[in-house]
C-alpha cells in the first residue's frame, strides 16, 4: 500500500507541475506579446515628443521594457527546458495512473465545443446530438460561422489544452470523421479564452466544411 501510494504521489506530481508549466509558458507567450506592443508604443511615441522630461522618461521605460524582453525570454527557455526534461515522464505518469485506476476520465467528463464553418446551425445541431449521444458532455461555446474567423483552424481541428487530454482528443478526433467523412488534426491549443480549472476536460473541435 505504501508503494502504491508513494507511486500515484510520484505521478500526480508529475502531471501537476507539467500542467503548470504548460500554463506558464501560455502566460509567458501572452506577456511577450504585450511587451513587443508597449516597445512599438514606446517608439512611436517618442519620436513625436519634444519634452525633455517626458523623452526621458519614455527613454527609462524602454530600458526597462528591454531588461523586461531579456528576462521573459530566459524564463520562456526554462520552462521549455522543464517540459522537454518531462516529456518522457508524464506519458510514463499518466499511463501508469490509468492502469492503476486512478485519473480514468469517461466521455461524459470532457466538454465538447463545436464551431463550424460553411454550415448551417441545424447541421451543427445535429453534429452536437450526435457528440451527446455517444456519450460527450457539450460545452456551450458552440456556433456556426459563414466567414472565417482569424482564430479558425485552416483544417478541420480538434484541440485539446492539457497532455492529459491527448488521448480523449484523438478519440474524438476519430469519433467527428466517422460522421463527416473528413480527416481532423489534433493539436495542443493555447487556451487562452479556456477555463484554467478544465483544460483537462475541454476540447474544442473546429469544423470546415469542405
Amino acid at each position: 500500500m505504501g508503494g502504491t501510494l508513494a507511486g500515484f504521489k510520484w505521478q500526480s506530481t508529475v502531471v501537476q507541475s507539467n500542467r503548470a508549466l504548460e500554463d506558464a509558458e501560455v502566460t509567458i507567450s501572452d506577456l511577450q506579446g504585450k511587451n513587443e506592443e508597449l516597445a512599438q508604443v514606446l517608439t512611436e511615441v517618442s519620436s513625436k515628443i519634444t519634452d525633455p522630461a517626458l523623452v526621458k522618461r519614455i527613454a527609462k521605460f524602454e530600458d526597462e521594457n528591454r531588461v523586461l524582453k531579456t528576462t521573459t525570454q530566459q524564463t520562456q527557455l526554462s520552462v521549455s527546458q522543464a517540459l522537454a526534461s518531462n516529456a518522457a515522464l508524464v506519458p510514463k505518469a499518466l499511463s501508469s495512473m490509468e492502469a492503476g485506476g486512478v485519473g480514468q476520465r469517461s466521455k461524459a467528463d470532457y466538454s465538447v465545443g463545436l464551431q463550424t464553418l460553411g454550415l448551417p446551425d441545424s447541421e451543427r445541431e445535429t453534429m452536437n446530438e450526435k457528440l451527446r449521444s455517444e456519450g460527450y458532455g457539450l460545452d456551450s461555446n458552440s456556433a456556426s460561422y459563414i466567414e472565417r474567423p482569424s482564430w479558425f483552424a485552416d483544417r478541420s481541428t480538434v484541440f485539446y489544452y492539457s497532455s492529459s487530454a491527448s488521448s480523449a482528443a484523438q478519440d474524438l478526433a476519430r469519433f467527428m470523421q466517422s460522421i463527416t467523412g473528413q480527416v481532423f488534426v489534433v493539436k495542443q491549443g493555447a487556451g487562452s479564452g479556456v477555463d484554467p480549472s478544465r483544460r483537462d476536460v475541454t476540447l474544442f473541435v473546429d469544423y470546415g466544411k469542405r
